[in-house]
């Protein structure tokens, strides 16, 4: 998220004071489908960053269910990132 985040802000200067959602919500290469997977990316990579949303026992109690999750989010990711860098059509 963060690569995609500074290409949004590298390709419009103008937007860096932006929030990452009004980022993703202003990109007129992408499609809805396309914005809505950055959105979840997005609300995920937050509830990691905030680790006050997430108890360790939690995880503990259920490594699987979370290793599963992260590896299911880092494949969108690197499939969004692609799709993000390759949507302007003038590149």
């Amino acid at each position: 998220m963060a690569c995609i985040e500074t290409y949004f802000i590298t390709e419009s200067p103008e937007d860096k004071n932006l929030k990452l959602v009004a980022l993703i919500d202003k990109q007129l290469y992408l499609t809805n489908d396309d914005k809505q997977q950055l959105h979840q990316l997005r609300k995920y990579r937050n509830s990691w960053v905030h680790v006050d949303r997430i108890d360790d026992e939690l995880i503990l109690e259920d490594e699987k269910r979370y290793e599963n999750e992260t590896e299911m989010m880092a494949l969108i990711a690197v499939k969004m990132l692609l799709t993000v860098l390759f949507s302007n059509p003038i590149i």
